[in-house]
C-alpha cells in the first residue's frame, strides 16, 4: 500500500519515503485555514458540545518558553481555541497532556482566547495504548481524519491524496 506514483515507471515507488508528524501537521493546518468545512467538521466532532463557529484560523509549533509547544491551535470566532498534540508513534513526554492544560490557561490569561480544549489526534491503536491521554479533552483518531477525506474524494482529488497520506501514517 503506500501513497504511489502511477507514472513514469515509478508506480511502486511511494511519493514521500516517511510519513513524520510534521507532513500530518501540515495536512491539518493547510485544512483549518483553508476549508470550513473540515474546521467545522472538527469543532463538532472534537467539541459535540461547544457551538459551532467560523474558523480563524490555526497555527503551527506555538511556543511558550516555560510551558513548551503546541503543535497547533486553532482558533474559532467565538474564542474558542483548540490545542493539539499530534502523534504518529513517538513517545509521550513528561506531563504533556497537564502542559497544554497550561498553555490553554495562559492563552485565556493573556487574553488570546476566552476557553479552550485540549485534543490529541494519532492512529487509533496508538491512542487505545496510552492511558495518558486521558487528561485530553478529546481524542481524534487518523481514521477518524481520513473517513472525512474519503467521503469527499469523488469531488476532491486532493481528498484522495490526503486520506493517502493519513492512511500511510496510519
Amino acid at each position: 500500500a503506500g501513497i504511489r506514483s502511477s507514472s513514469l515507471g515509478l508506480e511502486g515507488i511511494n511519493i514521500i519515503k516517511n510519513i513524520v508528524e510534521r507532513d500530518i501537521d501540515m495536512l491539518l493546518l493547510e485544512e483549518f485555514n483553508t476549508d470550513p468545512n473540515f474546521s467545522s467538521w472538527f469543532l463538532a466532532t472534537a467539541f459535540p458540545h461547544r457551538q459551532q463557529s467560523p474558523c480563524i484560523g490555526a497555527w503551527h509549533s506555538v511556543s511558550d518558553p516555560e510551558l513548551g509547544e503546541s503543535d497547533l491551535i486553532v482558533l474559532y470566532e467565538n474564542r474558542f481555541a483548540i490545542l493539539i498534540e499530534n502523534k504518529i508513534n513517538a513517545p509521550v513526554q513528561l506531563r504533556q497532556a497537564d502542559r497544554y492544560i497550561e498553555r490553554g490557561e495562559k492563552g485565556i490569561e493573556d487574553d488570546l482566547w476566552e476557553a479552550f480544549g485540549t485534543c490529541i489526534v494519532a492512529p487509533a491503536q496508538y491512542l487505545e495504548d496510552k492511558k495518558d491521554f486521558q487528561v485530553f479533552d478529546s481524542m481524534q483518531s487518523y481514521e477518524d481524519l481520513s473517513q472525512w477525506f474519503s467521503e469527499r474524494a469523488n469531488i476532491d482529488p486532493r481528498a484522495s491524496y490526503k486520506q493517502s497520506l493519513l492512511m500511510e501514517a496510519i
